[in-house]
């Protein structure tokens, strides 16, 4: 996008004290020229006479650059709304049937009496001409805009220079027909199944202390001391995440599957003229895809239910269970899904990736067990790719007293010396840092997966020039 200086409005009022007080300047030096003037000693008469004139330019320059450096940008100003008019005019224009030709008709219009009416009231700088070229290739609409304008000096007139020509372009494009593949990549680990608020927790935490399984437990549970990640261990007989379910605690998986629904919902609405494709991935220990990339988007609304927290019978690694492989997903879905298009066929989509994690990497390197914040160098091969990364943030929440009966030792020793680098490591792995998000409830997800919808379905005029 080209850079253009800012606008400070100049009110007439603002002009004649401006005005006033150059004059004031102008009169104290001729004043002063006078009286040196009258000076006969030595050679004073002279250089006075010599320094006068080149003063004087230098301040009517400086009063005439000043005006001109306002106009200038005011004219910039609107001819920059004026190009996103158009592009914007034109696409409406096309997507309610127009034709194209009367469409880029009415957009040119439009764009030029727009321009033409954020300038009516500038008192200082005319403009001679200005001219919108609109046009429509396949999906892109482009508006190219220049302006010729002339500034009348205000001093510089007494010096020779009665007039400043000013021009201005730009350019600018806007797809119509946006093709977005959105890759969705979630963390569905032992630590989504906490209790989605504080209340969900305090009523896991009551239901589970002093609960007794009916079957063996593995070794990373103390039966009877509750588990506040609604742990689950088998499917055989009821453990602590059967509890939850049975007694209606919501818990952060739900939210995010409720969440994820939504989405699919949503993208299914606007895919109208097929031009998403949606793929889902949910990982722990390994990563899955539950829904292969389609442009069937309804569909993956069947993949709903295996957004769940699976089974972990400490069979992955010794006790207690690892299952965050982050690092690895993220890799195994960059690979996936490629290298990004333009987005002008369905042959060269825009890609994007929505990560959703609580950013704890946890998994075995071999014999041993590594725990540490997520790494952004895994969001490199995406980004250098040219995809898009979006990440939503669900804060992995350090259970201590009183939600576990205990000091949660675990959490203190492995996860507190590093938590405050999860989020900015997070930003890093987004491709800015305005794409990552942070959220915990079912109205925070919600909003955050709308709003990184909308970013990948839209495609908001941008200038070339």
């Amino acid at each position: 996008m080209n850079k253009k200086s800012s606008f400070i409005p100049t009110s007439p009022e603002q002009r004649q004290q401006r005005s006033d007080g150059v004059t004031a300047r102008i009169q104290h030096l001729i004043g002063c020229w006078g009286g040196l003037r009258r000076d006969r000693k030595g050679a004073v008469a002279v250089i006075c006479g010599l320094s006068i004139m080149p003063l004087l330019a230098l301040i009517a320059a400086a009063v005439d650059f000043s005006i001109l450096t306002t106009d200038k940008a005011r004219l910039d100003q609107a001819l920059d709304s004026a190009a996103l008019s158009a592009t914007t005019t034109a696409s409406n224009l096309l997507a309610g049937g127009t034709s194209t030709s009367s469409a880029i008709t009415q957009a040119q219009n439009f764009a030029a009496a727009r321009f033409n009416a954020q300038i009516a009231t500038m008192n200082s700088a005319t403009v001679s001409n200005v001219t919108a070229t609109v046009a429509v290739s396949g999906a892109n609409v482009t508006a190219s805009m220049n302006y010729t304008a002339n500034y009348p000096t205000e001093l510089m007139q007494l010096f020779g220079i009665a007039n400043v020509p000013i021009t201005g372009s730009v350019s600018t494009q806007l797809s119509t027909a946006p093709y977005a593949d959105i890759h969705v990549l979630m963390d569905v680990s032992g630590s989504m199944a906490i209790g989605s608020t504080q209340s969900d927790m305090d009523k896991l935490q009551a239901l589970s202390v002093g609960y007794k399984p009916s079957g063996p437990l593995p070794s990373n549970v103390d039966a009877g001391s509750g588990c506040s990640f609604a742990c689950h261990w088998t499917n055989s007989y009821p453990d602590y995440y059967s509890l939850a379910r049975s007694k209606g605690i919501t818990l952060r998986i739900d939210v995010l599957r409720s969440a994820v629904t939504n989405l699919v919902s949503t993208l299914s609405s606007l895919n109208q003229n097929n031009l998403f494709r949606l793929a889902l991935y949910t990982f722990n220990s390994t990563t899955t895809t539950i829904y292969a990339l389609n442009q069937n988007i309804t569909g993956a609304s069947g993949a709903m239910p295996n957004i769940a927290v699976g089974v972990n019978d400490c069979t992955n690694g010794p006790a207690p269970c690892a299952e965050t492989n982050y690092d690895s997903a993220v890799t195994t879905v960059s690979n996936t899904i490629g290298r990004s298009g333009d987005g002008t066929g369905p042959s060269s989509p825009r890609k994007y990736m929505f990560i959703i994690t609580d950013g704890v990497v946890d998994y075995y390197a071999g014999t041993g067990r590594s725990i540490y914040a997520s790494d952004s160098a895994v969001c490199t091969q995406a980004k250098a790719s040219g995809v898009t990364v979006m990440v939503l943030w669900t804060p992995y929440v350090p259970l201590v007293t009183p939600y576990i009966p205990v000091s949660n030792s675990f959490y203190q020793s492995y996860v507190a010396p590093f938590y405050s680098n999860i989020w900015p490591n997070l930003q890093a792995c987004a491709s800015s840092p305005s794409l990552a998000w942070q959220a915990t409830d079912t109205a925070g997800v919600n909003a955050a997966l709308t709003q990184m919808l909308a970013i990948a379905t839209k495609s908001p005029s941008h200038f070339t020039q």
